[in-house]
């Protein structure tokens, strides 16, 4: 029989080898098919699916997806088991039975099929919602802040919702606030975010969980960098919390509380505001901290000034102790009756009190660096913050001002 069924072997070779195109080209039809079939399964409208592929698992998953939304859960439980029956890893088909059973007030087992959907697909939004609101409500922040995070990281237009739940989870229950802490600290792409909605909405809630956020994270491996400090420290200054700003420098230590005066050498500014050097320009007032042509290998606060205009040309917020002290510096004038025209001034905070001024008789200044100082004190009550100021004194003409500054310092005295 062998030998019978070889000769036949090369004939049926040659089929074969003759029909291989018409067989690839048939199975590239049929695949071609399933996958259009499947899209347009996906895309259509479920009653359309359902005449398609009236007994396709994809067809009953979306079809029980379309009850559960229209509120016919028995409807959507039914296609949904159906379904499951034929693609048991179905996600959408596991969330519509797990909400389901959620609605029927089997948590445990919503729960359970919820979490498989939401281990096999991070795309599965409702899951995530329904995951991340029950186990808050039961105290399970890890998990809760696991799945919001997910969501987060997805939908921005959910963002006002979640950051509301974290603001109550994180001041109302302690056992939440190091989870959350310890979440915002790996830099999510929401991150800035929610620091933003903790600052616009400065309500004490807010500005409390912003100040504690902030000197917790000082402990991880995702501080706040300096321009979200800034931001932090200028809400807190804008609502008017000084007592909470203290409290917060004290725990960061950025800067030291340690420091006086912080950066009077007019280094590049780059300390967090408002406890460094702030530059006003505006109209006729120009601040700049550039390199001083006197001495190239160093940098100087110089202000241009038009002589008419008014306004603040650079502070810095201070942190001084009840007692007296000597600020000293160095001034050179480049162009106009600098000592005039722009005078230092150390006011308490913020009720603008005026502790002391350098005059303007016309005293100081001049082409070469000379000594520039006052001394004042800081009363002990209603002055627990002041301000350092260069303040532009107008007069009816216009001239070219220009000053140069360096070599700043704060000592207490006795």
């Amino acid at each position: 029989m062998r030998q019978a069924a070889e000769p036949g072997a090369p004939g049926a070779a040659r089929f074969l080898r003759g029909s291989a195109p018409f067989i690839v080209t048939a199975v590239a039809v049929f695949l071609g098919w399933q996958i259009v079939r499947e899209m347009a399964i996906q895309r259509l409208p479920p009653p359309l699916a359902v005449r398609v592929a009236p007994g396709g698992a994809s067809t009953l998953s979306r079809a029980a997806e379309s009850e559960f939304t229209a509120g016919r859960f028995d409807n959507a439980e039914y296609l949904a088991r159906l379904s499951l029956a034929k693609a048991p890893f179905s996600v959408r088909t596991l969330r519509v039975i797990g909400l389901v059973e959620a609605r029927k007030g089997q948590t445990a087992q919503a729960d359970n099929l919820l979490t498989l959907a939401g281990n096999w697909s991070l795309r599965d939004d409702p899951a995530h919602a329904w995951l991340f609101e029950h186990r808050l409500r039961r105290g399970q922040y890890g998990s809760a802040f696991a799945h919001a995070d997910t969501l987060a990281r997805r939908r921005e237009d959910m963002w006002p919702k979640l950051f509301e739940l974290f603001a109550v989870a994180g001041t109302e229950d302690p056992r939440a606030l190091p989870v959350l802490v310890a979440l915002v600290a790996k830099k999510p792409p929401w991150r800035q975010a929610f620091l933003n909605g903790l600052i616009d909405a400065p309500t004490p809630r807010n500005q409390l969980l912003l100040a504690t956020i902030a000197t917790s994270l000082q402990q991880t491996k995702g501080p706040l960098n300096n321009d979200e400090l800034v931001q932090v420290y200028q809400s807190l200054l804008r609502s008017r919390q000084e007592e909470l700003l203290v409290v917060v420098r004290a725990r960061i230590g950025r800067p030291a509380t340690s420091l006086l005066l912080v950066n009077g050498g007019f280094s590049p500014l780059s300390g967090p505001a408002p406890f460094e050097w702030t530059l006003t320009p505006s109209v006729g007032i120009v601040p700049d901290v550039t390199t001083d042509p006197t001495r190239p290998s160093e940098s100087a606060l110089r202000v241009e000034y038009n002589g008419f205009s008014r306004g603040e040309a650079a502070g810095q917020l201070l942190q001084l102790t009840p007692g007296r002290y000597r600020l000293t510096g160095r001034i050179r004038a480049e162009a106009g009756a600098v000592s005039q025209r722009l005078q230092w001034s150390v006011k308490c905070y913020p009720t603008n009190q005026i502790l002391s001024q350098t005059p303007t008789d016309g005293t100081g200044g001049g082409p070469d660096w000379r000594p520039l100082g006052l001394v004042f004190e800081v009363p002990p009550q209603g002055c627990r913050m002041q301000r350092l100021t260069l303040d532009a004194v107008p007069t009816d003409t216009r001239s070219t001002i220009v000053g140069w500054y360096d070599k700043f310092a704060i000592t207490r005295v006795g």
